[in-house]
């Protein structure tokens, strides 16, 4: 059997140490594994977020790609700017995905575009 291609979403937590789904990530061996953190126009355009948190969020980021290179040279944080309903399932054909995994976020909005996303099908998802 083929290993796994595997998508880890990365969503409200940014940080590699301690990260449950992550590991879940891991745990599936698989041949690829690609770190995604997605500009979702929802809070990138509808949150009322200043400057300073904007940066710091951005500041996170490049720690965590850091972070994930030191890990390995051949690795980044992807950053994508669109919709994680719309861009997923360009990404699962794309690169062939098998596996999306991602912790759970209890936001209201994310519990819905989750439970719509999922109802389709396709990849297979665990949610941590």
């Amino acid at each position: 059997m083929a290993k796994p291609w595997v998508i880890y979403w990365f969503r409200t937590d940014l940080r590699l140490h301690d990260s449950l789904a992550l590991k879940a990530a891991l745990d599936l061996n698989p041949e690829f594994l690609w770190q995604v953190w997605t500009w979702d126009p929802h809070y990138v355009y509808r949150a009322r977020v200043g400057v300073n948190r904007r940066q710091i969020l951005i500041d996170c980021q490049n720690d965590l790609s850091t972070s994930i290179t030191n890990l390995n040279p051949k690795s980044k944080l992807f950053l994508m700017r669109e919709a994680p309903q719309t861009l997923f399932p360009k990404l699962f054909k794309a690169w062939k995905i098998t596996h999306l995994v991602f912790e759970k976020d209890t936001d209201a909005y994310a519990r819905d575009r989750d439970l719509a996303r999922w109802k389709k099908g396709g990849t297979l998802a665990r949610q941590l």
